[in-house]
């Protein structure tokens, strides 16, 4: 919730001269947002101000607005002569947008004001309030671009028939919006070059309100018909004030003539907080596969050189701080034979009994012959250093 002296703090930079341009259409924009008649008095305050082109926001904001606190200052710019004719015609366009049946018997009093682009802006007015009272406030239902417009857009759809309509100056000024918001709702290149056409009609306020809509749609075929406008330098400042707003879309630079270099589109000075959604964090595709390439490399790597990283590890602390003391070496002895006989015993054993069965079968009388002496086999397995005992073998 916004507080008072944040509401005073916006108005303020609004009403003062010495600010950026910018800035202060931010804290216009952000008072128009916030609504209420603390914001309709700060905006009123600034109709003092020098520059024409913030002055014709003003009254365009308090026409959005739509406020009927705002009507009592509409209606003194209105009757301003010192004023602009922009600034004055956007009062009475704004006047309009409230749609308060109260003010149509002095938009028909200044329908026929000496200025131009004053009078037709309230003949304009007046159709449109005769319209909402035909049509029971049927045009409340906003477009696409949610603003309040001074006609309603013609039920026709046809681009060529709008065409058409648009361009004809015999018809009535009225019917020549309703056709202009028209080909905006619908959009696209035909809609905005057959809108930027408009801006050779002979009306200086039509040509203005071309340029309006064709800085709401920030369609990029209009740039060339726009750009030449403000190259113009007899051109109406009517007119040069309609391109000015499509500065903040498309035209970066299309505003220096106008003294307006500094402008941007930024946003406003406040704007109410809304806490993320905790929803899962989205990394791209490509951050995802880039992780994933990672952990597979990491993973490989450790599978290829893991086992020889350690195995270097623990050579370099055997070689700095000496092997641990039940790794030295020392000698290694088979376990015993659970009969006690070791290899040799054994072979030599083997040997005789074989030897006997020989001298057995080869002597038919008396006892077997003592077997002579000789020097005593090789074992079958010899060792290097061999232990005292040998448990290679188990007997059964």
């Amino acid at each position: 919730m916004v507080t008072e002296q944040e509401v005073e703090a916006v108005g303020q930079t609004l009403v003062d001269p010495g600010q950026p341009l910018q800035a202060r259409f931010r804290a216009l924009f952000t008072l128009r947002g916030l609504g209420g008649p603390v914001a309709i008095s700060w905006i009123s305050r600034a109709f003092d101000d020098d520059s024409a082109l913030l002055k014709h926001e003003l009254a365009y904001c308090l026409g959005q607005m739509q406020d009927r606190r705002a009507i009592p200052v509409l209606l003194d710019v209105l009757r301003d002569t010192r004023q602009e004719p922009m600034v004055r015609h956007e009062a009475g366009e704004a006047l309009g947008a409230i749609g308060d049946p109260e003010v149509l018997e002095i938009l028909k009093q200044y329908s026929t004001d000496p200025v131009v682009e004053v009078a037709e802006t309230c003949q304009l007015a007046v159709r449109r309030l005769e319209w909402l009272q035909q049509h029971g406030g049927e045009s409340a239902v906003r477009g696409p671009y949610l603003s309040v417009d001074p006609a309603p857009p013609a039920e026709e759809r046809d681009l060529g028939q709008l065409r058409e309509a648009l361009l004809d100056e015999a018809r009535p000024l009225f019917d020549r919006y309703r056709a202009m918001f028209a080909l905006r709702d619908a959009g696209g290149k035909e809609a905005a070059l057959a809108l930027a056409e408009g801006l050779r009609c002979g009306s200086a306020l039509f040509r203005h309100e071309i340029g309006y809509v064709l800085g709401q749609m920030q369609h990029e075929a209009a740039v060339p018909q726009l750009a030449a406008a403000l190259a113009q330098p007899t051109e109406n400042p009517m007119v040069t004030s309609g391109p000015l707003l499509l500065r903040v879309a498309v035209m970066p630079g299309l505003a220096a003539e106008e003294g307006m270099d500094d402008w941007s589109p930024a946003p406003p000075l406040y704007e109410e907080y809304r806490p993320p959604p905790l929803d899962t964090i989205r990394l791209p595709r490509y951050v995802l596969y880039l992780l994933l390439a990672a952990f597979l490399v990491v993973a490989v790597a450790y599978a290829i050189v893991g086992h020889l990283i350690k195995d270097l590890a623990h050579d370099l602390a055997d070689w700095a701080f000496g092997p641990k003391p039940d790794q030295e070496d020392a000698p290694r002895e088979l376990p015993e034979s659970p009969e006690g006989e070791d290899l040799e015993e054994l072979d030599l054993q083997l040997a005789l009994a074989w030897r006997g069965e020989e001298d057995a079968g080869g002597g038919g009388e008396g006892a077997p012959a003592e077997a002579p002496n000789r020097a005593p086999r090789r074992p079958s397995i010899a060792f290097k250093d061999p232990p005292v005992r040998s448990s290679f073998w188990k007997l059964g």
